[in-house]
């Protein structure tokens, strides 16, 4: 079972809808900047917590929530 971390910006709760897999889904997928790091030297400047909040924000804006 996959586990998800859970936001304190995410000031609602839903059930995730399973469906079956469309022709051409991804089984998985992952980030990984290790190499970004490595040859490039990049630090992110932005948490996973306001990446989020600000994805939420944007959301909202578009949808005038």
């Amino acid at each position: 079972m996959t586990t998800y971390p859970r936001y304190h910006v995410l000031t609602f709760s839903r059930s995730i809808m399973r469906q079956p897999r469309r022709s051409g889904d991804q089984l998985r997928t992952h980030a990984n900047i290790a190499k970004a790091r490595r040859l490039l030297g990049y630090t992110p400047h932005t948490t996973a917590e306001d990446g989020l909040a600000q994805e939420v924000a944007w959301i909202k804006g578009i949808m005038n929530l």
